[in-house]
């Protein structure tokens, strides 16, 4: 379990094994937007297979070993740096306008900021002099037309709850827990986007 240990924010170094398969599928979830995420949780992940195998229970306490204590604290000391690089991404501009106009016209960029807004009308993450609105996540958007890019889980959420029909672009990742919920959702055949343009 990810925990403080005093002011400089160090991993626990032990935890149940259903903490650290929780752990696994958080930072499993990350593997598109946070590029090196798969080379920093593998020996969390056998760890916690060796200790299911070995216990038969969820319920064991287990000690980390060095390198899961490694593993965890390069996403302590990485996450928030990184966090501040990704909310500047944004599709490719020709993939962009391929997909506005196949699916548009899209009117609301619902999660970006003057840097990377592909559409005139946006929502920004923080105030900002240029957005629409603040936050998203705190509008209504049966009426928008619009488009999501991240934030898949999320998104799909505030979709199903509020029967929106919104552009969401997400990761071809059959073993999220929203894909099945996302496969239901669509009204259309999905449109693979190559990775590099």
């Amino acid at each position: 379990m990810m925990c403080s240990k005093g002011d400089r924010g160090d991993p626990c170094e032990t935890a149940s094994v259903r903490e650290l398969a929780k752990i696994i599928d958080l930072l499993s979830s990350t593997g598109q937007a946070v590029l090196p995420a798969p080379l920093n949780y593998r020996f969390i992940q056998l760890e916690t297979t060796k200790q299911v195998i070995k216990h038969k229970s969820y319920k064991t306490i287990i000690n980390f070993i060095d390198n899961c204590i490694q593993e965890l604290t390069w996403w302590v000391e990485n996450i928030k740096d990184h966090n501040k690089h990704s909310s500047n991404s944004k599709l490719d501009k020709q993939i962009f306008h391929s997909l506005n106009k196949l699916f548009g016209p899209l009117e609301t960029d619902l999660f970006a900021g003057r840097l990377n807004t592909e559409l005139q009308k946006y929502l920004s993450w923080k105030p900002d002099p240029y957005a629409h609105a603040v936050d998203a996540f705190q509008l209504s958007w049966k009426k928008l037309k619009g488009y999501a890019f991240p934030l898949v889980a999320q998104s799909l959420a505030k979709i199903v709850k509020e029967q929106s029909t919104i552009l969401l672009v997400a990761p071809t990742w059959s073993s999220q827990t929203y894909y099945p919920l996302l496969m239901q959702q669509l009204i259309q055949d999905p449109v693979l986007i190559p990775t590099f343009p």
